[in-house]
């Protein structure tokens, strides 16, 4: 009994990986299925500061680009999104418009200017990036496996 290993085979089979677009495939389904998920995670991560909705409204997903040059950009836009996610500096906040302000807290009370206190960063992108860890992993099996698959077929075309 004996074995015999053929190094043509070995450059046919370098030579079907170089031409396969299977890679840029796969990198393009696991951006397209992690992207929505990815925009889910950080929604959900922002619910915690819901008054208005507005935040949650400011968040968007933009996917550009194909296979190997797929991307996809979650943004937190909206007024104050970007404030939350860096925080502020104590700064002061004055009257508009020649009125003073209504303090909500007091019925009755006005204030030309008041001191705001500043707030700690809410790292709302990071958290939403550990949350979706899971979905990733699962994304990265699919697009794998997706992957194995059509470089096996290419390579038993080629050889």
């Amino acid at each position: 009994m004996s074995v015999t290993i053929r190094a043509d085979s070995f450059r046919h089979a370098a030579a079907a990986l170089e031409d396969s677009d299977a890679i840029p495939k796969a990198i393009g389904v696991f951006v397209d299925q992690v992207a929505p998920e990815a925009l889910r995670a950080v929604k959900a991560r922002a619910r915690r500061h819901r008054r208005t909705g507005e935040l949650e409204a400011g968040i968007t997903l933009e996917q550009t680009g194909s296979g190997a040059s797929s991307r996809a950009t979650v943004s937190i836009g909206g007024g104050h999104g970007p404030v939350l996610v860096t925080g502020s500096v104590p700064h002061p906040i004055r009257a508009r418009h020649g009125r003073p302000m209504p303090f909500a807290a007091a019925a009755g009370r006005f204030a030309w200017s008041v001191r705001h206190p500043g707030t700690q960063p809410d790292p709302i992108l990071d958290l939403a990036l550990e949350d979706l860890g899971g979905a990733a992993d699962a994304a990265l099996s699919v697009a794998g496996a997706r992957l194995v698959d059509e470089l096996a077929d290419d390579l038993q075309r080629r050889i």
